[in-house]
């Protein structure tokens, strides 16, 4: 059960960061350019890994932008981020590259040794690889303690609506976890499917992310990660 779950948060992990083009499926400006894509990427990109990436035209600013889906650690997700950026650059197209993560949990990860250079992730050879080329690397992503009290807040909502059945609470879980799916696990053709997702390489190269991606909060937070362990296996304890 825990690597299913360990799945699971991997994979809602993957579709959080794909929901943030959601707003543009709204505008009838976007152009979906997957098949374009396909045609033009880099050869070194294998064909089964081109379908993690969207690739688009932000159409606020008319600017190509091409969204990398990718599993934490996961050398398959590494290699792609690395290929796609070398395709980029050796075309004259690469502009700028924006992260997932935020001023505190990248400064977090620079300033440890080990996450830095033995747990290398897609975020980090992305980086190195923008450095390599002279090329601007934002970090695109809402700063952490904001995400932690916006769960907080959600958490006890839900916790309240739980508990009051006779209150509408149970109606308003229903609709606030239907609309939580809608956001973070959008499905159309404007978004990846579930061959995004279920990618033989990606897939074969998972229990690299299941070692490291654990590894990586036990090496910046040793106690919280200790805790959150015991609670886990207590709980599966008779």
């Amino acid at each position: 059960m825990g690597l299913s779950y360990a799945f699971l948060g991997l994979a809602i992990q993957a579709s959080f960061l794909l929901s943030f083009c959601h707003p543009f499926s709204t505008n009838h400006n976007l152009r979906i350019r997957q098949q374009h894509a396909s045609s033009s990427a880099s050869p070194t990109i294998s064909t089964s890994l081109r379908s993690q990436i969207l690739d688009f035209v932000e159409p606020t600013t008319g600017v190509r932008v091409k969204l990398v889906g990718a599993m934490h650690y996961n050398p398959a997700s590494i290699k792609l981020a690395e290929d796609t950026i070398n395709a980029l650059a050796e075309e004259g197209q690469l502009g700028s590259i924006i992260i997932e993560s935020c001023d505190i949990r990248w400064n977090a990860t620079m300033e440890n040794e080990m996450v830095k250079d033995a747990l290398l992730s897609e975020m980090k050879a992305a980086h190195d690889l923008g450095m390599q080329y002279e090329r601007p690397v934002v970090l695109g992503d809402q700063r952490i303690n904001i995400t932690v009290d916006q769960l907080k807040f959600g958490a006890k909502e839900a916790v309240l609506d739980l508990v009051q059945p006779w209150n509408g609470g149970w109606g308003r879980l229903v609709d606030s976890i239907s609309s939580a799916r809608k956001v973070a696990v959008p499905f159309g053709e404007e978004f990846l499917g579930l061959g995004s997702f279920f990618d033989p390489k990606l897939l074969a190269s998972a229990p690299i992310s299941f070692i490291k991606y654990p590894l990586s909060y036990f090496v910046k937070s040793p106690v919280f990660t200790v805790a959150v362990f015991a609670l886990i296996i207590l709980g599966d304890v008779d």
